[in-house]
């Protein structure tokens, strides 16, 4: 669905009419989906790139999703949310103390944390990011590399991260050092997307709105287009371009270090008509329908 349109949605509709549309809405997302897969699995497998020239049209047609919030307020609200739904996911959440936020931008979840009784650490490979309110509460805060961090072995209760999975240069690496610093018994929580294959993958939904657009277009007529509109530089070297299928193969690569708790894959219908207008701009990229509907992953692992 059009994120324009889910956010009037919850906005405008009273949630007994929201429970009483989800039928529906439903069994129209799982029409798209078989549509879009068939045509999918029948498009040749040629590497093919749309016509330039359709980017502007394409641009106009998909509107940008509703603006992230980045002001003061909205970055306590959204760590609030975060950090009541880690407390939510990991079992026996009340007797967990260290809790270390990878990743952490602002640190308001940690500070969330923090005011309820928690010992908050927050590390992100920089400090731009970092709100003083969370500083003046109390959470610790280190510029690191999560994938090859100076804290000491098994410190941690709780290890947890928001939307930073999809950016890490090497998840594997990261999951690792979670391993090492998380306690025996410890929870790992992560909740992160759009997925780089993913329709909003390239994160670039602010500039060029066009779900999948880095399976339609080149990366140079991408660029240049931003340039040409003044759209400002596309994020191409802030993501990993991991796929669903490498995150589920990691997860199984740990399944002898880690006891899964709870794992959710959420689906994007939004953009799949373009899978089905263009299906061997898909095909002859991916062999895996699920990397082009997996847009964010939730997962819960207990340390062994």
């Amino acid at each position: 669905m059009n994120p324009l349109l889910k956010r009037l949605a919850r906005t405008l509709l009273p949630k007994a009419a929201l429970r009483r549309l989800l039928p529906l809405w439903n069994w129209y997302a799982s029409r798209r989906l078989r549509t879009a897969r068939t045509a999918f699995e029948r498009a040749p497998r040629t590497p093919e790139w749309l016509d330039p020239a359709l980017l502007p049209t394409l641009h106009r047609q998909y509107p940008p999703p509703p603006a992230y919030g980045s002001d003061a307020h909205s970055y306590e609200r959204r760590g609030a949310e975060r950090a009541a739904e880690v407390l939510a996911a990991i079992p026996d959440s009340a007797r967990a103390v260290q809790f270390l936020e990878l990743g952490c931008w602002d640190g308001m979840a940690s500070l969330c944390l923090q005011r309820q009784g928690k010992a908050a650490t927050a590390v992100d490979i920089t400090d731009a990011g970092f709100d003083p309110r969370a500083h003046d509460a109390g959470v610790t805060f280190a510029v690191m590399d999560a994938a090859r961090m100076t804290l000491p072995d098994q410190a941690f209760d709780a290890v947890f991260t928001y939307n930073a999975f999809e950016h890490f240069a090497d998840p594997a690496a990261v999951l690792g050092e979670i391993h090492r610093v998380l306690k025996p018994g410890g929870y790992a929580y992560a909740n992160f997307g759009p997925i780089y294959t993913a329709p909003m993958g390239l994160h670039a939904y602010h500039q060029i709105s066009v779900p999948y657009c880095q399976y339609l277009f080149p990366r140079e007529v991408l660029v240049r287009y931003a340039e040409e509109q003044g759209l400002g530089a596309l994020p191409f070297d802030e993501i990993n371009y991991w796929s669903v299928a490498q995150f589920r193969a990691l997860w199984r690569a740990f399944a002898d270090r880690f006891d899964t708790v709870l794992y959710t894959e959420r689906l994007e219908t939004w953009g799949l008509d373009l899978v089905r207008r263009y299906p061997s701009c898909f095909r002859s990229k991916t062999d895996d329908f699920d990397n082009l509907v997996v847009s964010a992953i939730e997962i819960v692992l207990r340390r062994r």
